[in-house]
């Protein structure tokens, strides 16, 4: 399997299941025409142009254009009518029948229903006589194919990969055993050349600048780590100290609140004492 028909084939599954899930077509848009058209409509110059632009355009709805037409369109309006229908048909309702797709992968007896999603319904033959009559065919085909922006999101990444994987040429991957993880195999250089070119895998400078940048980032968290824990550490002291002074301040209050008293009790003594002096000095003096 070559690597243009690998993401052909994973996104090209992914826009077929967002156009069966996510479709939604009202009436305006496929199966608006007058109750009483009875004839197909004839087909202009200006609505085979618009044909012929939209099958141009199938990729964008991950479909080839050759699978509805190969170049200029056929002169029968019939035959145009039949190509125009089978290209509606595909972007209302898929390209293929998903249950049909599912079954080679799965088990019917443990798993009878593999597709639950219900499909879209919508009149495509009275919503083409109508664009035709009106000559909008181009943006009625663009109606049918889902509005959402995930069917968007998925139309650019396959826009995007077919591209690349039309620029990459390499040669095919043998088909081979499954390769299970640590197991040596003659394909894994081709695979890893595959994921390179598809930009899974850096190239090997980029890998080394890659790693490098790791490494560099692990050094940056380490050192982050680093100062944030000294950090911590130095708060952590810092509070430690405080407790340390602010005891430190109690302990002076205390021996200042003693020394206090002990100066008051002093200052009582010397007073009783000069009081006694006093009573004597009066004896003496009344004594004369």
């Amino acid at each position: 399997m070559t690597h243009r028909n690998r993401i052909g084939t994973a996104v090209g599954f992914a826009l077929l299941a967002a156009i069966l899930s996510s479709c939604s077509l009202s009436d305006s848009s496929s199966n608006g025409a007058d109750n009483g058209a009875q004839q197909p409509a004839r087909w202009s110059k200006d609505t085979r142009t618009q044909l012929r632009e939209a099958i141009a355009n199938a990729l964008t709805h991950g479909l080839k254009p050759e699978l509805f037409s190969t170049g200029e369109l056929p002169a029968d309006d019939g035959a145009v009518r039949k190509i125009a229908l089978r290209y509606a048909q595909a972007l209302a309702h898929g390209y293929s029948d998903p249950v049909g797709v599912f079954k080679d992968y799965v088990d019917p007896k443990t798993t009878p229903e593999a597709y639950t999603v219900p499909r879209p319904s919508a009149d495509l033959e009275r919503g083409l006589d109508q664009a035709l009559q009106q000559g909008n065919l181009g943006e009625w085909l663009n109606s049918l194919a889902p509005q959402t922006d995930e069917y968007r999101a998925l139309s650019r990444a396959f826009l995007q990969y077919a591209k690349q994987a039309g620029q990459v040429s390499q040669q095919p991957i043998p088909v081979g055993k499954a390769i299970k993880p640590g197991a040596s195999d003659a394909r894994l250089p081709a695979i890893a050349a595959a994921l390179r070119a598809g930009g899974y895998l850096p190239q090997p400078q980029q890998q080394q600048q890659q790693n490098k940048n790791d490494q560099n980032k692990e050094q940056k968290k380490e050192q982050k780590e680093q100062q944030k824990q000294q950090q911590k550490e130095q708060e952590q002291k810092e509070q430690q100290a405080k407790q340390q002074q602010q005891k430190q301040q109690n302990i002076s209050k205390e021996d200042a609140e003693k020394i206090l008293q002990a100066l008051n009790n002093d200052e009582k003594n010397v007073q009783k004492k000069l009081m006694k002096k006093e009573a004597v000095r009066a004896q003496v003096e009344k004594d004369w």
